[in-house]
């Protein structure tokens, strides 16, 4: 028996709970082609039919692991995926991150938040190491640790960047963020109850616009989305400032 069929019944139960999200009808074969060798299968979304679509897709990722204690969670594999989630920062998104940041803290307290160095340490292509530089427990979140993701994944890429300026004898060095993510012992009411809780930040996470989508949405409004206050009323251009003038509250997007 090949060792990658126990996932078989746990993707279908995924793609139960995902619905629309993930593609249905799958074959045993063709469920078991997208687990990893290091034992591991990205849940694919409707338009990746190989695993290696998958790794290298432009968006966050559910993954989940079967080898002994049961992992699952919510990460950006790839530096396009991290660069375009990162763009929940800006005020375009601003309500998406209230709502990405809310629903981070509904999360148990198994659930951790990290960023961590991805290393290649001898050729592209192996399997990388990880090291951890940023962890927090998901549901204690606050918007500046959530802006420490990114800009502590900005600075391993330029470190990795400055590494393969000195040539090919450094290690090939990328960030990995990992939005949401928790282990368990493997069952199978445990890991729909996981995996639910992830749902949302999914979907979240799969509305994010690119940075060239984002330029094409400021190109039809220059002014950009306004803010008013909740206290008094006053309106102004979130691009200008996102504290009212005249009473320092907090301006809501309108």
């Amino acid at each position: 028996m090949d060792d990658r069929e126990k996932y078989v019944q746990w993707y279908r139960t995924a793609q139960t709970i995902l619905g629309d999200l993930a593609p249905s009808g799958l074959t045993s074969a063709e469920i078991i082609e997208k687990v990893s060798p290091n034992d591991w299968l990205i849940i694919p979304t409707n338009d990746e039919s190989t695993r290696q679509q998958a790794i290298q897709r432009a968006n966050p990722n559910i993954y989940f692991s079967l080898n002994g204690t049961t992992w699952i969670g919510l990460v950006c594999n790839t530096l396009t995926s991290i660069r375009k989630m990162a763009n929940i920062l800006t005020n375009f998104h601003s309500e998406d991150q209230e709502k990405f940041l809310a629903e981070l803290r509904k999360l148990d307290s198994t659930f951790r938040t990290a960023v961590s160095r991805k290393i290649y340490k001898y050729y592209w292509g192996e399997s990388p190491t990880y090291e951890t530089v940023f962890e927090r427990s998901s549901n204690t979140m606050t918007t500046d640790a959530f802006e420490r993701i990114f800009s502590t994944a900005d600075t391993i890429h330029s470190e990795g960047r400055q590494m393969k300026d000195y040539g090919g004898k450094y290690s090939r060095l990328l960030p990995h963020v990992t939005l949401a993510e928790t282990s368990f012992p493997t069952r199978n009411t445990t890991f729909q109850e996981k995996l639910r809780s992830l749902v949302p930040l999914y979907e979240i996470s799969l509305g994010i616009r690119t940075s060239s989508q984002l330029r094409k949405e400021y190109s039809k409004d220059p002014v950009g989305q306004k803010g008013e206050c909740p206290k008094c009323g006053f309106q102004i251009p979130l691009k200008i400032t996102r504290v009212c003038p005249k009473c320092q509250t907090s301006l809501k997007p309108i």
